[in-house]
């Protein structure tokens, strides 16, 4: 038997990730509860500060936790959006995590 490599999951930082990126969750998960986390497909995602065009790359980490940011070099993308976001709007994202 081994721990699962996914155990202890947190909130993307608003700064420097501190692991790989998993998955987006639809709601907060406590720490003391699980919860279900979205890799692949059609899902929400809050956007940050940054105004996202439709079809483009969508990023984190982002200047806000547990947000998606305009994809830029340098950034690991998890999917693109499908339709344009101002700040602080959810969005469909077709995620491509894993």
């Amino acid at each position: 038997l081994r721990k699962s490599p996914w155990g202890g999951m947190i909130q993307a930082p608003a700064t420097t990730l501190t692991g790989t990126v998993a998955g987006a969750a639809i709601y907060a998960i406590p720490t003391t509860q699980y919860g279900w986390v979205q890799t692949h497909g059609v899902g929400p995602a809050l956007s940050d500060a940054t105004t996202i065009i439709a079809g483009s790359a969508v990023a984190s980490p982002s200047g806000t936790a547990g947000c998606v940011t305009l994809g830029v070099a340098g950034l690991p993308n998890v999917g693109y959006a499908m339709r344009a976001a101002a700040t602080g709007k959810v969005i469909p994202v077709q995620f491509q995590i894993d």
